[in-house]
Parts: structure tokens; C-alpha cells; sequence
């Protein structure tokens, strides 16, 4: 007879914690907040030290690219000399007989067709740029997506854990009149004491998770989260 009173005490306990559980993870999808997340996705984009290096070094094969086409000018050398009227005067860079001045032009064949594949490399590295900075912008967003989904849920857990401690409370209360007045078994009592002592454990992992999902959500953003409009 004791044995299937304690059952029937840890069975109404269990579901008592477990209904609780249930109702409050029934509207989880209702905690998604689509502006905020947007928000947050943004703010990783600006303020992700890793994603920083990407968009420098796009940028950086922009410059190289335009440095390629300016090249061009590289393969004619342009050299201007002047030779005084004065014969007795002799300038070692310009040793020609000839007086006034002197432009000469130098043409490298070599160097000139080597340019349209300099250009069409830079191109291609700057493409290359590109393409990993957009690949890293979708990893990025979708870390963020996680680690948001993961703080909505461990401000869920929070919610069920203090409403089920509540709960535990209430009825070790219960549980302890009914014990006072001889109405249940020590056992009983032990059980519902136990009960509370699981639901408060439990609140306590889901108050852990809690910091630890703000704060992998914050490092990804690079603010605090209390500054992000909800609305």
C-alpha cells in the first residue's frame, strides 16, 4: 500500500514538472524574433573581427586590379636630357655632342604582352576575394542564426525551470502540512523534497546555459544584446 501511495506521489510530481515543460516549449517558435535576428546579423557583418580581414582583402585586390591596368604605362620609358650650349661643360649622363634638349623613348615588347594576363590575374583574384567574403558572410549569418536560436532557447529553459521550481515548491509545502498532520509517509515527503531539489538543480543548469548562449551570441556581435531594439 505505501509502495504504490509513493508511486502515485513521484508519477504526479513527474508530470506535474514534464506538463509544465510541454506548454512552455509549445510557443519556442513565437519567441523567434525575425527583426531582431536580422539585427544581429548585420551587427556580426560590422563588428566580426575575422570577417574585417575578408572585406580588406577584397578591397585589396580591387587596388591590384586597377594597379594592373596603370601598368600598362610601364613598358614606354620617356627620358629627357639637356646639354648646355657651353662644349666645355661635359654631363656625364649625357654625353652626346648634341646641344638642348633630348627626349628618347624605350619600348620592352616582353614586358607589354605580359600585361594582359597581369590584368586578367588580378581579375581573377579579385573575383576569388569575392567569392570568399560572400561564403563567409552565409557561414557567419548562419552561426548567428544558431547562436541565437540557442540563447531564445535557454530563455525558454529559464521560463520552465522557475515555473517548475515553483511548482516543486508549492507542492513540498503541500506535501509537508499533509506529512504534519499524519495525512502521508516520511517517504512521501522525502520524495516531493527530492522533487524540489531536482526542479532547483535544473533551474540552475538552465540559468548556466543561458550565460553561456549571451555570451557566444554577443562575441559573434560585438554588442550587448541589451542594446538591440526587440521591437
Amino acid at each position: 500500500m505505501m509502495i504504490n501511495k509513493m508511486k502515485r506521489t513521484v508519477l504526479f510530481v513527474v508530470l506535474v514538472l514534464f506538463s509544465t515543460n510541454v506548454a512552455a516549449q509549445e510557443s519556442i517558435f513565437d519567441d523567434i524574433n525575425l527583426n531582431v535576428l536580422e539585427q544581429l546579423i548585420e551587427l556580426a557583418k560590422q563588428n566580426y573581427p575575422e570577417r574585417q580581414i575578408y572585406k580588406q582583402q577584397e578591397n585589396v585586390s580591387d587596388l591590384e586590379v586597377k594597379a594592373s591596368k596603370w601598368a600598362y604605362l610601364d613598358f614606354v620609358n620617356v627620358n629627357f636630357f639637356y646639354r648646355p650650349q657651353d662644349r666645355s661643360t661635359i654631363n656625364p649622363e649625357n654625353p652626346y655632342i648634341v646641344n638642348g634638349g633630348q627626349v628618347g623613348v624605350s619600348f620592352n615588347p616582353g614586358n607589354y604582352l605580359q600585361k594582359p594576363f597581369q590584368v586578367k590575374r588580378a581579375k581573377a583574384e579579385r573575383e576569388i576575394a569575392k567569392l570568399e567574403s560572400e561564403a563567409f558572410d552565409t557561414a557567419l549569418a548562419n552561426q548567428v542564426k544558431g547562436a541565437y536560436y540557442d540563447y531564445v532557447f535557454s530563455l525558454n529553459e529559464i521560463t520552465t525551470g522557475t515555473q517548475a521550481a515553483q511548482d516543486a515548491d508549492a507542492f513540498l509545502e503541500d506535501a509537508r502540512l499533509k506529512f504534519e498532520r499524519g495525512e502521508i509517509q516520511i517517504a512521501e515527503y522525502t520524495d516531493a523534497r527530492d522533487a524540489r531539489l531536482s526542479a532547483n538543480s535544473a533551474l540552475k543548469r538552465a540559468e548556466v546555459a543561458y550565460l553561456k548562449a549571451k555570451d557566444a551570441l554577443e562575441a559573434l556581435v560585438g554588442v550587448d544584446l541589451s542594446t538591440i531594439d526587440s521591437k
